[in-house]
This record gives C-alpha cells, structure tokens and sequence, in this order.
C-alpha cells in the first residue's frame, strides 16, 4: 500500500513537472498552473 501511494505521487509529481514544462515553452502560463495545480489536489 505505501509503495503504491509514493509511486502515485511520484508520477504525479513527473507528470506535473512535464506539463509544467510544456507551459514554459508555450504561451499560456496561467493555463497549465491551474491544470497542474487541478492534477495535483487530485
């Protein structure tokens, strides 16, 4: 059960990192910060 939950929140956190970094590059910052921060809670 606790390895389960680190390895979610790990890739949670990978996955917030990439989208994050997909807003660096593109324009809209606003956007992916309350997507990232949506994914995040969730």
């Amino acid at each position: 059960m606790d390895n389960l939950v680190a390895l979610v929140q790990v890739s949670a956190m990978i996955t917030a990192g990439v989208i994050l970094g997909a807003c660096l590059v593109g324009s809209g910052r606003t956007r992916c910060k309350m997507r990232s921060a949506q994914r995040v809670v969730r």
